[in-house]
């Protein structure tokens, strides 16, 4: 495109802000606040090319969604093609389309950016490397947010004696081990808004569960519980000491917000379930909680004043079919604690503000 990511992300928000607190009632008094034209971007410091750019790379024309549904219409409730352009263009000017799509575009607009302008063979390579971000950002956000006394993080724990990884973290509360597996799978709009539930079982089970040749995060969980708190052999852990564990916590962390929507942990949780032989430990293990990204930033803003073990037990508590997502079931514990916010994720966002402000008002032309 000729736009450098930081410029990107920063270009989105720009084009997001022309509707921060656009309401039915501006738009009938002043229809002209609806439209997003180059003039948006007059204040902003940066060569005209590249607004032009971004603005071709987030919009498209009537026929071209035409086209793009006639080529890809995955079912009534598959918004692929307006999450890819969220901003209908006109000859003279464009207007939003969903503001949702807009924001997720600083994210996954880059993703799928580069992801197509790769080679087939490399793509792979790149989601896989994505995955790992996604796990180093999961283990970053709960080492700035625990304290080390209500809740212990161990990142990447390892089997003693060898290079073998447990799961992605554990987390250590009085007697509870949780234990962690963060999935960055990015999911088909074919399996999420088709209407076939087989294949979306199937993409489900490949990335989250387990295939012939390889233990996904599910199955992963199940296999190593079972070797660590082994009735007759369990095996060590580098660093930790788990021999006073009496309750352990298996949690699935995915990017994907599919991992938090509704009668997903239920499912998921019977795989662990089914996969899990529970004669063969020596310990308590729960069921499995799935969560959603987005579900784990919200509890790491109570994890200096509350246990991850005592969040998800009331989690359970409150709706032990675990059909629900986590946010939506009562939480007295949250509820008693009060409104919190993640210190780490706020410092973030504020960084990525005053990097807009940067990339927006500061840089030079050309």
């Amino acid at each position: 495109m000729g736009v450098s990511i930081n410029r990107y992300e920063a270009l989105c928000f720009a084009a997001l802000t022309r509707y921060y607190d656009f309401t039915f009632e501006k738009y009938r008094n002043n229809q002209q606040d609806l439209l997003l034209s180059a003039d948006w971007f007059r204040n902003i410091k940066l060569p005209q090319d590249e607004i032009s750019s971004f603005l071709a790379e987030i919009s498209a024309t009537g026929l071209d969604l035409s086209m793009c549904f006639q080529a890809r219409n995955k079912g009534f409730n598959d918004f692929t093609c307006f999450r890819d352009k969220p901003v209908f263009r006109l000859p003279d000017t464009s207007f939003l389309i969903d503001a949702a799509f807009l924001a997720e575009k600083a994210e996954s607009g880059i993703f799928w950016r580069i992801h197509n302008s790769l080679p087939k063979k490399e793509r792979l390579e790149f989601h896989q490397i994505w995955g790992a971000a996604f796990e180093k950002y999961i283990n970053w956000l709960l080492a700035e947010s625990v304290d080390g006394t209500i809740n212990r993080l161990y990142p990447n724990p390892k089997f003693a004696g060898g290079q073998e990884e447990i799961c992605d973290a554990i987390i250590v509360t009085g007697n509870c081990a949780v234990l962690i597996e963060a999935k960055g799978a990015t999911f088909t709009a074919e399996g999420k808004y088709g209407s076939d539930v087989s294949k979306l079982k199937a993409e489900i089970d490949e990335k989250l569960v387990a295939t012939a040749e390889q233990r996904k995060g599910v199955v992963q969980l199940a296999v190593n519980i079972e070797q660590l708190f082994d009735r007759k052999c369990p095996r060590a852990v580098d660093s930790i000491d788990l021999s006073r564990i009496e309750k352990v916590f298996p949690v699935l962390v995915t990017r994907d917000d599919i991992g938090g929507s509704l009668v997903m942990n239920m499912y998921l949780a019977e795989r662990f379930r089914n996969s899990f032989r529970r004669k063969n430990v020596s310990t308590t293990v729960t069921a499995l909680f799935s969560l959603s990204a987005q579900d784990l930033e919200l509890i790491c803003g109570y994890l200096r004043e509350a246990s991850v073990s005592e969040l998800l037990e009331e989690r359970y508590r409150n709706d032990p079919v675990l059909k629900s997502s986590f946010w939506l079931v009562p939480n007295q514990i949250v509820k008693r604690i009060g409104d919190r916010r993640c210190e780490a994720f706020r410092q973030a966002n504020e960084e990525f503000g005053n990097m807009v402000e940067t990339e927006l008002f500061a840089a030079k032309e050309g």
